[in-house]
């Protein structure tokens, strides 16, 4: 499996995540509340 780090632009703000998985599996998003390192 290949991990791969991205940015998108969301209304004017550069959001970063972290992509990995296969490509036809169901999805899953985290949201963290608090602008920090995604090593902790």
């Amino acid at each position: 499996m290949t991990l791969s780090f991205r940015t998108i632009d969301v209304t004017g703000y550069r959001v970063f995540y972290r992509e990995t998985g296969e490509p036809g599996a169901p999805k899953l998003a985290l949201l963290g509340d608090f602008p920090s390192s995604s090593h902790q």
